[in-house]
């Protein structure tokens, strides 16, 4: 998979790196194009899906100093599917971060911010752990003024070689509490369809 991404100086006048990066966020091309996953491809490759808080981020160079990356800890409050408990603390590594002044952006990456609260779908990669599918495989996690804890995907980075095919549920992309009857849009119907689709495993 070819990730479009760009390693830039971050020690520059405020202003001009957010005009900067907003020029460069703009536009379509700058995305990664994937295959669509939905939720049950997504279940199926990941040997692990959490929900949790993030409580540290660690960037660093690669061995050949080419490319960053960034170890991301997440304090895990509810396992959805594998062998974690709650409690534990998981590390994911995601492409991407900022070094010594330097940052690399790579367009489609599964963002995760120290606090924000998430749910993952890991899988098993090189001895490390990654987000399936990149930004597909992370949903952010919020409160409603009831205090149900609701889902959210960003996929403002990322093109399709084919629209999705509509063989599943779909997961929120819009914070809001309506939604049509074939979206997953909380964290317990997430969840339950999980527990369903890994009970149907061979």
């Amino acid at each position: 998979m070819l990730w479009p991404r760009v390693l830039l100086p971050v020690a520059v006048l405020p202003g001009l790196f957010a005009g900067l990066f907003a020029g460069l966020f703009a536009g379509r091309a700058e995305a990664t194009v994937m295959i669509p996953l939905d939720l049950r491809t997504l279940t199926q490759r990941a040997e692990l899906v959490v929900a949790g808080r993030v409580s540290s981020t660690t960037s660093a160079w690669t061995a050949d100093h080419s490319s960053i990356y960034t170890d991301v800890t997440i304090h895990v409050d509810r396992v959805l599917a594998g062998g974690a408990t709650e409690g534990q603390d998981v590390v994911v590594r995601r492409e991407g971060g900022t070094v010594d002044g330097i940052g690399m952006k790579v367009y489609g990456a599964a963002s995760l911010s120290k606090d924000e609260d998430v749910v993952v779908f890991l899988e098993q990669r090189g001895g490390h752990r990654w987000v399936v599918g990149m930004a597909q495989g992370k949903l952010s996690l919020y409160k409603d003024q009831r205090g149900i804890r609701r889902i959210l995907r960003d996929l403002s980075e990322v093109s399709f070689t084919r629209p999705a095919t509509v063989t599943e549920k779909t997961l929120s992309t819009a914070p809001t509490t309506k939604k049509p009857a074939s979206s997953i849009a909380t964290l317990d119907e997430l969840s339950a369809e999980i527990a369903r689709l890994t009970a149907r495993r061979p």
